[in-house]
């Protein structure tokens, strides 16, 4: 799965670059291959079609979406699965509503959740706020770099860490344990979302060429 989980945010991207779909393409074409549609304001009609417009831009890329399931815990046509946050259906009714093969992430805020994710078939899991963030306020305190090594040792499924993270900040994160880096702000509310990737793809790039 790619390290760099793109979670997209409509109003961010309005502001910034006067569309979500902008904000995408840019990201996509940047090299960003992993996304969440997560609009919890949207009705379910206009998400089909903004996940449609989203899966024509991917192309043949091989890019893997997924939604939200605030709304109805079904998957968008194209997409690959679906992220649960902390309430909601269990894992084992979605797996059984979306199949086997069906992506399921988990929003997680303690060891303690990630490992029930975990043990409970989640695909991957987000824990956060790693840091303090305006995208993740009311979550507890920021559980830093000790924190989510705490989460990363624990679990063998990948571990994102999400919450205030920045280009600079990316690699700390890895080196603490975490598979990748889960953003939101930091691309969807960038003036220019492809140099924002491209920052966060080369911390990550040069955590691999060194670890590898």
């Amino acid at each position: 799965m790619p390290r760099l989980y793109v979670i997209t945010d409509s109003a961010s991207a309005q502001s910034a670059t006067g569309s979500l779909i902008t904000t995408v393409r840019e990201a996509m074409q940047a090299g960003a291959r992993f996304f969440q549609l997560r609009d919890k304001q949207v009705e379910w009609p206009t998400l089909q079609t903004i996940g449609q417009q989203l899966t024509e831009i991917a192309g043949s890329t091989e890019t893997i979406w997924l939604t939200n399931t605030h709304t109805r815990s079904v998957m968008l046509p194209g997409f690959d699965g679906v992220h649960r946050p902390g309430y909601g259906l269990s894992i084992a009714e979605l797996r059984e509503r979306l199949g086997s093969a069906a992506i399921i992430g988990v929003s997680t805020h303690s060891l303690e959740e990630a490992i029930e994710a975990e043990e409970q078939g989640a695909t991957f899991v987000t824990i956060s706020p790693v840091f303090l963030s305006a995208s993740k306020p009311g979550y507890g305190p920021a559980l830093h770099l000790e924190g989510l090594a705490q989460v990363a040792r624990n679990l063998t499924i990948p571990v994102y860490a999400l919450g205030g993270i920045s280009p600079e900040n990316t690699l700390d994160c890895l080196h603490a344990g975490a598979y990748g880096v889960a953003i939101m702000g930091g691309i969807m509310g960038a003036a220019n979302p492809g140099d924002a990737t491209l920052q966060y793809l080369g911390a990550i790039q040069s955590f691999d060429s060194v670890n590898s």
